[in-house]
């Protein structure tokens, strides 16, 4: 399914029953990339758009998910490599941990940004392997906080196509509750809910 499709069904669906929907597309992006996004991630920017605002209320509930346009990820990719070296001045307790810290960080790197929750932590897309990961924004303040990344889904496309009939509601727990216990995603529509929308 393209990206457009995707979108047009939620909003088809959410019109449907009779709620309202507006879908606010960046101009695609043009010109060279100064930094080579992931094959799919051009594909987005290039062809759908670069970054994007949806939303949609029904019945007192409301949802959507924003989409990071190039230049605003690289930004928050700049800072997050910026972070992560200020973290690296700090030598870790052991040449075991070291060895792990170092690994997770030249991991990190490979990783493009594609929307923030509002606590810090960033959905991402692993440049290697295509997959969606999330990024704790406490991995480096939290010793006992696993770092092994949870993968949401295959491919970005994927993501979007799973989360799409659920509306892009936001999950019950965040990426890092449920999910991260279980070691994976459920898209069963009990793990997700409507926000309510602000008076």
């Amino acid at each position: 399914m393209a990206f457009e499709d995707i979108f047009a069904q939620v909003e088809a669906e959410v019109a449907q029953s009779e709620g309202s929907s507006r879908l606010l597309l960046e101009k695609p992006f043009q010109g060279d990339f100064n930094e080579t996004p992931p094959a799919e991630l051009q594909s987005f920017y290039r062809d759908f758009a670069d970054g994007l605002d949806f939303i949609w209320e029904l019945d007192g509930s409301c949802g959507g998910i924003s989409l990071m346009g190039y230049g605003d990820a690289l930004g928050v990719k700049a800072d997050l490599a910026d972070e992560l070296a200020e973290v690296a001045k700090d030598p870790q307790d052991s040449p075991e941990n070291q060895a792990i810290f170092d690994e997770f960080v030249q991991e990190i790197a490979h990783w493009w940004p594609l929307f923030e929750e509002e606590n810090g932590d960033l959905v991402c897309l692993d440049e290697r392997s295509g997959a969606v990961v999330w990024y704790d924004h406490e991995w480096f303040d939290d010793e006992e906080l696993s770092r092994d990344p949870l993968v949401l889904a295959p491919s970005f496309l994927s993501l979007l196509e799973s989360w799409a009939p659920l509306w892009f509601v936001e999950n019950k727990e965040g990426w890092w509750g449920m999910f991260r216990e279980i070691g994976g995603i459920s898209w069963h529509p009990s793990c997700f809910v409507a926000l309510e929308e602000s008076e």
